[in-house]
């Protein structure tokens, strides 16, 4: 049985459904149980009722501007809170894999292997940084993600695929950054990753970039949705992050190398990987 602390969101909500996992979550939606991530009395007694074979952190504040915007509680929930949590895990000897983002680099030259040092630019990043760290020294594993997109039983927030696709068919311009670059994440190889991990075909407490074998930018991936979906690609316009105007920074190219995880199970291109859940945008 598996425990996943975010269990309402885009990520943790799919691997809920994959895993038939307890999940918790701070409003007990998506049938979580209620749990705040910043409660150590609560997660303690939830390992000891549950009694899980592993613990997946995909909580987290997550909205780029928000964490700008509200530093301190970016660092109580994406740091302090993941170290907590990296901490009761390691006491009840239980395997923790955390989830974090591609974030964490400064963008200033993309293809980032797992052994390449981290430099955030925004609060965002500082704060998911500081929860690996915290991971990291406690035996816990590290899984990096980039722009995910995939199954997303919850429905609570939209992937950017998401977005794109609802935009398109409601004949609405899209506007997407041609200057910012990443490797999106396909979330079913989050959970390849968590069941090789599980069984002991992937190495522990190590870090791991998991995301498509092509560098796009977001204008690009938006295109490539609206391709595998036969819309309007003519809607998707290009534009500067600067036009978006964005509160917090974004890293320029913040794109993996994914040649660790490539040897450990087989990853396709970006195109299949939308066109297998095109029915689901």
């Amino acid at each position: 049985m598996l425990l996943i602390l975010g269990g309402s969101g885009f990520l943790g909500s799919y691997l809920m459904e994959e895993f038939e996992a307890v999940g918790t979550s701070s409003s007990g939606s998506f049938g979580t149980v209620r749990l705040d991530a910043r409660d150590r009395d609560g997660l303690r007694s939830l390992l000891k009722r549950v009694r899980p074979d592993a613990v997946v952190n995909a909580d987290g504040m997550t909205s780029v501007d928000g964490c700008e915007k509200d530093p301190k509680t970016a660092m109580e929930i994406n740091g302090a809170a993941a170290g907590m949590a990296a901490e009761e895990c390691a006491r009840a000897g239980i395997p923790y894999f955390h989830v974090s983002t591609d974030y964490v680099f400064d963008g200033e030259r993309g293809g980032y292997a797992e052994t390449d040092p981290p430099n955030p630019v925004n609060e965002y990043g500082r704060s998911k940084l500081a929860g690996e760290r915290e991971a990291l020294s406690r035996g816990g594993t590290v899984i990096r993600i980039s722009t995910p997109f995939g199954p997303n039983p919850s429905r609570r927030k939209q992937s950017f695929a998401e977005f794109v696709a609802s935009s398109l068919k409601a004949g609405k311009e899209v506007r997407a950054a041609s200057d910012l670059y990443s490797t999106p994440t396909y979330t079913p190889y989050v959970a390849e990753l968590i069941g090789l991990l599980l069984r002991g075909k992937a190495g522990r407490g190590e870090v791991y970039h998991v995301g498509s074998p092509e560098r796009v930018s977001r204008y690009e991936f938006a295109v490539e949705v609206a391709r595998a979906l036969g819309l309007d690609e003519g809607l998707v316009k290009p534009v500067s992050a600067a036009e978006l105007g964005l509160l917090a920074k974004r890293p320029r190219d913040t794109s993996f190398d994914v040649s660790k995880v490539s040897k450990l199970f087989k990853i396709s291109s970006l195109e299949e990987n939308i066109k297998e859940i095109s029915a689901l945008l």
